[in-house]
């Protein structure tokens, strides 16, 4: 068990060397890695490989699922993965109904989320605290005020 068989003199080094030497000159087929997938096709879901470029039918491209030209937005929640030839079938048409309605949910969903984000970042800004006397914006702030005060006294 766990023995290598030698049908030639030389025992296993041999065998190893041989087996070694005939992986050089390509008589042994080599191994090969499986195809890498890049994401799956929302329309056909099937696989897009990366090993297809652009020319080709089955190559990577990004869908909108509600098209530019009916009007849909350009945000990433309207974007999707498919193969270029599904894409080119599909051209402008409008999904069905309950596609579109899942859509306009994710598109209100990161409208809602792009809000709450600015809100908060409005909220910090007020709660921000003054710079201490002496610093280099309180020095700059004091100036234009004093700017804004000499034009209104000038």
């Amino acid at each position: 068990m766990g023995r290598i068989a030698t049908t030639r003199a030389g025992g296993r080094r041999a065998v190893l060397r041989r087996s070694v030497r005939r992986a050089r000159l390509g008589q042994v087929p080599p191994v090969q890695a499986p195809p890498r997938v890049i994401a799956t096709c929302y329309l056909c879901t099937q696989p897009i490989f990366a090993r297809f470029k652009s020319p080709d039918p089955y190559s990577y491209s990004v869908d909108h699922i509600w098209p530019l030209a009916k009007n849909g937005p350009d945000v990433p929640a309207n974007r999707a993965p498919a193969h270029r030839i599904c894409n080119l079938r599909k051209g402008d048409t409008l999904p069905p109904p309950l596609v579109m309605r899942a859509v306009r949910d994710r598109i209100a969903d990161e409208a809602r989320a792009v809000r709450r984000v600015a809100a908060a970042a409005r909220a910090i800004q007020r709660v921000a605290p003054p710079p201490p006397p002496g610093s280099l914006t309180h020095a700059l702030r004091s100036m234009r005020s004093g700017d804004r005060l000499a034009k209104r006294l000038g």
